[in-house]
Protein backbone atom coordinates (compact mmCIF):
# COMPACT_ATOMS: atom_id res chain seq x y z
CA UNK A 1 0.00 0.00 0.00
CA UNK A 2 1.39 3.45 -1.14
CA UNK A 3 1.76 6.01 1.29
CA UNK A 4 -0.26 9.76 0.05
CA UNK A 5 0.93 12.29 1.88
CA UNK A 6 -1.84 15.40 2.31
CA UNK A 7 -0.23 17.91 0.78
CA UNK A 8 0.12 16.03 -2.81
CA UNK A 9 -3.14 14.77 -2.43
CA UNK A 10 -4.31 18.34 -2.35
CA UNK A 11 -2.27 19.39 -5.10
CA UNK A 12 -3.45 16.36 -7.15
CA UNK A 13 -7.15 17.54 -6.79
CA UNK A 14 -7.09 21.40 -7.23
CA UNK A 15 -4.93 20.79 -10.83
CA UNK A 16 -7.41 17.96 -11.91
CA UNK A 17 -9.80 20.55 -11.16
CA UNK A 18 -7.49 23.15 -13.20
CA UNK A 19 -7.63 25.84 -10.26
CA UNK A 20 -3.90 27.99 -9.76
CA UNK A 21 -2.59 27.79 -6.23
CA UNK A 22 -3.82 31.73 -6.46
CA UNK A 23 -7.49 30.76 -6.95
CA UNK A 24 -7.84 27.82 -4.97
CA UNK A 25 -6.40 29.69 -1.73
CA UNK A 26 -8.90 32.37 -2.73
CA UNK A 27 -11.84 29.99 -2.70
CA UNK A 28 -11.02 28.99 0.63
CA UNK A 29 -9.78 32.33 2.52
CA UNK A 30 -6.22 31.52 2.71
CA UNK A 31 -2.87 32.93 1.37
CA UNK A 32 -1.44 31.70 -1.89
CA UNK A 33 1.69 30.83 0.48
CA UNK A 34 -0.01 28.88 3.09
CA UNK A 35 -1.49 26.49 0.41
CA UNK A 36 2.01 26.25 -1.10
CA UNK A 37 3.30 25.35 2.45
CA UNK A 38 0.42 22.82 2.73
CA UNK A 39 0.68 21.42 -0.63
CA UNK A 40 4.64 21.21 0.75
CA UNK A 41 3.29 19.12 3.74
CA UNK A 42 5.25 22.48 5.85
CA UNK A 43 2.04 23.14 7.81
CA UNK A 44 -0.49 21.26 9.64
Amino acid sequence: MSKTYAGARLRRLREERGLSQAELARMLAISPSYLNQMEHDSRP
